[in-house]
């Protein structure tokens, strides 16, 4: 029936899209650092992640479109703890636009707002694909007023690659969802005021299966903590984005009937005990601009707003919603080696972002973030950089300081309180029209209180998780085709490096890259999501195309 329609389709006006993921590692032993004693450095020695997706648009506004995925012996959803296999089609997707009217049936990518409510979204990069399976409807009531309704159930992306027998076409968790969705555009005063405003409603309905578990756990629980669990938890969110002139504001209010969660709370006397709570999520930010001027204020609080298929579920997988990080976003590799990621159950935080510009060319950045529960502080980091990119220069450099107040005993379980200090550097050259060099130089010092303002010291002979590192990049460019990078993340304590040799190719729409790396354990987070990732030797390839 599809290659009927395909077939009939390709007669009249319309046109293909696509694109072609591929990436690959070849795993190289080395129990210096730890990469050694799984699957992938006994025996296997190779795993590869591929995605292959198509989409057609007509001319009567129809879409269409398809993914095919394969993983062979990937460390993609394990943690780089046991390989895992899956192939098939990941994705599909019918939609047609009727006069204001467009529906969706298929592997649905949408959110609610801001995600506090809703969110169903894929990141490769951390192995995460949650579209929701199922049918939306949108409607365009007037230019000013859109809603949408939707309904299906979460895509199970562990099921796809882990069941060695695939026993449905879609793997999906079995947990139905429903939700609303309605915005507006409005304008006042000749389009001076802008106001956005918005609602958002979700529904998840727990399967008798998971329901039947859900209740045996509960039963086995100490009497004074049992409960009867509901099938249904309902949850709503009220929000507007106002324009005014050089200010934008934006205010959410979001609620969450009681729902059985699993209490990874910080500190809690049972970890992963379920309890019956309902949820509540605040958010403002105010960002103002100016010539030469901005600054961003932002602050949240959020209490028992996790949002599963259900609790039964663990880490990254079933999350309906979606927080986003109170924090700076670093991509620099020191810099961004302990980040917060956010605590659903119980967490405050603040935020504030400034830059100004004096002259042409000079850039000075300010950011500052503060996160805590009710029991304690989680995050704290201040970080102060500047940027100097002259005109008709051939060079730009920036440079500046971070430092992070970091409780890995909340974030990762273990250990205690590390505090940094990081420097960093990093210098461009233009060589010529077409060639350029960069360079990286970072410094991350920890024992920062001790070690640089006297204070005390209560584990002196103890290391603040592995201690000192490092770091230094060296890229040369040739646009638009090559680039070639040499790197190492040494840890200075530990007398360790983690280098890192790396190239590419382009040309047109194809990208090649070749490097081999030692890349050391910890949390990665891509996009605002966080997980844990092994420590990594070996080589990587990957080509990405479009068409």
């Amino acid at each position: 029936m599809v290659i009927f329609l395909i077939s009939s389709l390709l007669g009249s006006q319309g046109n293909f899209s696509g694109d072609l993921q591929w990436n690959a590692k070849i795993f190289d032993t080395d129990s210096k650092i730890g990469a050694a004693g799984t699957p992938f450095y006994n025996w296997s020695k190779f795993g590869s992640d591929s995605w292959l997706s198509l989409q057609y648009h007509h001319e009567s506004q129809l879409e269409l479109g398809f993914r095919f995925d394969m993983f062979n012996n990937t460390d993609l959803f394990s943690g780089g703890i046991f390989q895992e296999n899956g192939l098939g089609l990941g994705s599909f997707y019918l939609q047609k636009k009727v006069k204001g009217l467009t529906i969706t049936a298929g592997y649905i990518y949408d959110q609610f707002g801001s995600g506090a409510v809703f969110r169903s979204f894929e990141n490769r990069g951390l192995g995460l694909d949650y579209p929701l399976v199922g049918m939306r409807v949108q409607y365009d009531i007037s230019s000013h007023i859109f809603v949408k309704g939707l309904a299906g159930k979460l895509k199970d992306m562990r099921g796809f690659v882990a069941n060695k027998e695939q026993k449905s076409f879609i793997e999906i968790f079995d947990p139905v969802i429903k939700g609303f969705n309605a915005e507006g555009r409005f304008e006042i005063d000749s389009g001076r005021i802008s106001i956005y405003p918005g609602l958002a409603f979700i529904n998840r309905t727990i399967d008798d299966g998971s329901m039947n578990v859900i209740a045996s756990q509960i039963n086995a629980q100490p009497v004074s903590s049992r409960f009867v669990p509901k099938y249904n938890v309902y949850t709503y969110s009220l929000y507007s984005h106002i324009k005014l002139g050089g200010v934008n504001l934006f205010a959410e209010y979001g609620s969450k009937t009681k729902d059985v969660l699993a209490d990874t709370r910080p500190g809690v006397s049972i970890p992963g005990q379920l309890i019956d709570q309902a949820g509540q999520y605040i958010y403002g930010s105010a960002v103002y601009s100016s010539k030469g001027f901005g600054i961003s204020l932002s602050a949240r609080d959020t209490r028992f707003f996790e949002m599963r298929t259900s609790p039964l579920q663990t880490n990254l997988e079933g999350i309906i919603n979606f927080l986003p990080p109170m924090t700076r976003q670093n991509s620099l590799r020191l810099p961004a080696r302990y980040q917060a990621n956010s605590q659903a159950l119980d967490e405050s935080a603040f935020q504030m972002d400034m830059i100004i510009k004096p002259a042409k060319g000079l850039v000075f950045s300010v950011n500052s973030s503060y996160v805590f529960n009710d029991n304690e502080d989680l995050f704290r980091e201040l970080l102060i950089d500047t940027e100097l990119k002259k005109p008709g220069k051939k060079y730009k450099m920036m440079g500046g300081i971070q430092m992070v107040d970091y409780n890995r005993k909340a974030y990762q379980q273990k250990g205690d309180w590390i505090n940094t200090f990081t420097p960093f550097y990093e210098f461009t050259y233009k060589l010529t029209k077409r060639k350029s060099l960069r360079a990286e130089a970072q410094y991350l010092l920890t024992k920062r209180n001790s070690r640089l303002f006297g204070m005390q010291d209560d584990h002196p002979d103890n290391l603040q998780d592995l201690g000192d590192w490092v770091y230094g990049l060296i890229e040369f460019n040739i646009a638009p085709h090559y680039s070639f990078s040499v790197s190492d993340m040494y840890n200075i304590d530990r007398e360790i490096n983690y280098y890192d040799i790396y190239t590419s190719f382009t040309k047109g729409p194809n990208r090649f890259s070749l490097g081999y790396s030692k890349q050391v354990e910890g949390i990665i987070c891509t996009g605002g999501v966080c997980r844990y990732e092994p420590a990594f030797s070996g080589v990587k390839m990957s080509l990405t195309s479009t068409f």
